[in-house]
């Protein structure tokens, strides 16, 4: 899977792919509370960053990889993040009934 511009090995349909996945989606309702809570400041700018690091950090949670190193703009990390879950459900579909 090309994700950005860099290769990585991840397949939904392995097992231990598909734990890693599992538990960074599990740990993505968290790591957004925690989010939230930098945010209280009012900041625009720590709002952006603290969602950018919480798509950043399900990446390397899932897969090994921040696939969003240096970035800094959060409409490309949640629609980098949307490709993702849109190529991990067309793998599904291929191998999962």
């Amino acid at each position: 899977m090309t994700i950005n511009g860099i290769d990585i090995d991840f397949k939904i349909t392995k097992i231990s792919d598909a734990e890693k996945f599992e538990t960074a989606i599990k740990n993505l309702a968290v790591n957004e509370q925690k989010a939230r809570l930098k945010c209280n400041d009012g900041s625009l700018v720590t709002a952006l960053k603290s969602s950018i690091e919480v798509i950043q950090i399900f990446f390397v949670e899932a897969t090994g990889v921040n696939v969003l190193a240096g970035c800094d703009d959060l409409q490309f990390a949640k629609e980098t993040y949307d490709r993702f879950l849109a190529e991990i459900e067309e793998q599904k579909g291929k191998y999962i009934d």
